[in-house]
């Protein structure tokens, strides 16, 4: 999945969120707000990615710390779809004087719940 259709992603949950509360609806915030207890190191727009589809989370992380975390993901299984940052250098060489400044871009990358996860079976 690209960036911008994680972005499109965000703004209609941010949309749906808004005409709830317009609405008098709050159960739609509540539930935003707890998802932001528990994600605090995500971004707000992640947070609504990650509400969006799967309301349920409880824990997430990438692929590669579950796998150093001893824990596999189940084959065939669907990740959360959230959008990472990745500073890149500028492949050409800056003239004398510039700033070598990383160039930042956005694409979307899979992270996955505990539930998506085997079971721990090391005793």
């Amino acid at each position: 999945m690209k960036a911008e259709e994680a972005k499109k992603i965000a703004d209609q949950a941010l949309e749906q969120l808004s005409e709830a509360l317009s609405r008098g609806k709050s159960e739609q915030l509540t539930s935003y707000l707890a998802m932001l207890a528990k994600f605090h190191r995500y971004s707000f727009g992640n947070v609504l990615l990650i509400l969006l589809q799967k309301p349920d989370a409880s824990h997430v992380a990438w692929f590669t710390a579950w796998k150093k975390l001893g824990r596999c993901v189940r084959k065939g299984e669907k990740g959360i779809v959230i959008i990472a940052s990745k500073k890149f250098k500028p492949r050409d060489e800056p003239e004398p004087g510039e700033n070598d400044k990383p160039i930042l871009r956005f694409r979307g990358v899979h992270i996955f719940d505990v539930s998506h996860i085997f079971p721990n079976l090391s005793v």
